[in-house]
């Protein structure tokens, strides 16, 4: 089983709360974050639909025939489940057996993130790594953080050129700043 949470959808409280109920991976030290470029925020002008998740399953499971693939789908407003987080996922080779991966719906190699839905979606992905990297125990860092692009596997601009590390990591560390985490140790 590798596609096992397709259709279910959180909002930033929600997710944080599923994640109270589930044990952390002992595996996992580090979040990667992505971009979808196609489909971009134009292509998808009312967000991510459980219909894309489906679709995109069976594109990873049936034609690329993968055994996994990124654990979550982030729009302006939800976080869409793919992958079981307690399991290694498909999504970049040198970060697949120790980091979960995470798809921010738009291309920003043209979209801008820093603004208006791409803003959004940003902002909601960055209060997704806050709290993963709170349950997992980890401090947002350069070394806890990577991009697609960071894979020296690949050669890739995702999560898109427009996207710089130091604005997502103050984005992240602002997050964890402000919340009091429930994963917090006493």
């Amino acid at each position: 089983m590798a596609y096992e949470n397709v259709g279910l959808v959180w909002t930033a409280n929600s997710f944080e709360k599923y994640l109270s109920t589930i044990e952390r991976p002992a595996w996992c030290q580090s979040v990667v974050l992505h971009h979808t470029a196609a489909p971009s925020l134009a292509q998808r002008p009312k967000g991510i639909l459980l219909a894309h998740i489906e679709n995109l399953r069976n594109f990873y499971r049936d034609q690329q025939h993968w055994s996994a693939g990124p654990h979550l789908f982030i729009d302006e407003d939800e976080i869409f489940g793919m992958c079981d987080l307690r399991q290694k996922g498909v999504h970049a080779a040198s970060f697949n057996r120790s980091a979960i991966g995470i798809e921010v719906l738009g291309n920003y190699d043209v979209e801008d993130p820093r603004s208006g839905r791409g803003l959004a979606c940003w902002q909601l992905a960055a209060n997704v790594t806050a709290s993963l990297l709170e349950w997992l125990g980890l401090e947002a860092s350069p070394y806890t953080i990577f991009f697609h692009r960071d894979d020296p596997l690949t050669k890739k601009t995702c999560p898109g050129n427009l996207v710089k590390k130091e604005w997502i990591l103050d984005l992240v560390k602002t997050r964890q700043q402000r919340h009091n985490s429930p994963f917090s140790k006493p």
